[in-house]
């Protein structure tokens, strides 16, 4: 008799000990693990409807939902002062990326300029004796594949070359990433659209990212 509950406890232990184990693998093989890359930025566009932001770079397209706040600052009368810097943005397994954007009023701004970016909740960054103002915006959106994808030739080049800052959750073992085929296409005319609307380029100031060089 008491063989038999010596036995019985031990086939529980056992028992327990490989749940134990079994949870722990799980635990290892679930635990995130990222990498980090820069996309050089060939240009940056709007869509017509203004709903969604499209940065086109050499290795993917990210497709952002516009901010409605982000669209009338930069249709605005100050547009020609505003400068934009794009933080880092992080991607998840899904493809899906969220990050950063700031936009910042030019230092020559006027008095009336600085008051009409005021108006958009532009605030002051610094103490100084003329402040710049900038306003981060959160955008979130998703990252597509530029394989099979070629820049019309006469499309808005930037000034020059930058870079965002990429971090990509990995998937897991031989899982590969997810990355759909970019929706942007280029027409005859060398106009591009996002499915069936047509983009603009948003021309804002050349701080853009950290710079990059090809």
């Amino acid at each position: 008799m008491h063989r038999r509950s010596f036995l019985a406890a031990g086939t529980l232990a056992a028992l327990a000990l490989g749940g134990c184990a079994t949870t722990a693998l799980y635990d290892e093989i679930e635990k995130k693990e990222y990498g980090d890359y820069k996309e050089i930025i060939s240009e940056i566009l709007v869509s017509q409807d203004g709903k969604s932001i499209v940065i086109l770079g050499d290795k993917y397209h990210y497709i952002f939902d516009a901010n409605a706040d982000l669209v009338q600052a930069i249709s605005s009368d100050i547009h020609p002062r505003l400068k934009a810097r794009f933080r880092r943005f992080d991607v998840d397994r899904d493809g899906n990326i969220a990050g950063n954007l700031d936009l910042m009023l030019d230092g020559a701004a006027t008095e009336d300029e600085r008051k009409k970016a005021g108006e958009f909740g532009f605030k002051a960054a610094t103490r100084s004796e003329n402040p710049s103002l900038s306003r981060a915006y959160r955008l979130a959106g998703k990252r597509y594949s530029a394989a099979k994808f070629a820049m019309p030739g006469q499309a808005k080049q930037l000034n020059q070359a930058y870079a965002i800052e990429v971090r990509e959750e990995k998937p897991i073992g031989a899982k590969a990433a997810l990355a759909l085929l970019t929706p942007v296409t280029v027409a005859a005319d060398g106009v591009m659209y996002l499915l069936s609307i047509p983009l603009l380029p948003l021309a804002v100031g050349a701080a853009v990212a950290s710079s990059a060089r090809r």
